[in-house]
């Protein structure tokens, strides 16, 4: 278990990961509703988004060599605009989608538990 957590820390497993994650963001925030109720399940829309930003900003951080709070910051301050530029384009482009101000407080919420995450585990896991 120690080995499997070691290997998805490291920097360039992390940076794989993080890369699948934001193309699986683009493609989920941009597809039309109809194609989205296909792919959804019984989970809250804002769970999933507060779950999947955590994902996505703790591999961000780990994709980092070392994460000092300077990067860690700066990390979240780019997953949030990420997220506000989806929600945006959602609006704008004609995809019958509507930006939603509650999916950005949940992707925030999600943004704040991965860099609790990360610096818990960084603090008790050696």
């Amino acid at each position: 278990m120690q080995r499997l957590m070691h290997l998805l820390f490291r920097a360039r497993t992390a940076r794989g990961i993080t890369f699948i994650l934001i193309l699986i963001a683009i493609v989920g925030s941009l597809l039309p509703p109809k194609q989205m109720e296909q792919l959804t399940f019984n989970l809250s829309d804002k769970l999933i988004h507060c779950l999947y930003y955590t994902g996505l900003t703790f591999f961000w951080i780990k994709s980092t060599e070392v994460p000092s709070n300077r990067k860690i910051i700066k990390t979240a301050l780019l997953a949030f605009l990420f997220g506000l530029v989806l929600e945006i384009l959602q609006e704008i482009l004609p995809i019958q989608r509507n930006m939603d101000i509650f999916d950005l407080l949940a992707n925030s919420a999600g943004i704040l538990l991965a860099i609790f995450s990360e610096h818990f585990l960084r603090v008790n896991v050696k």
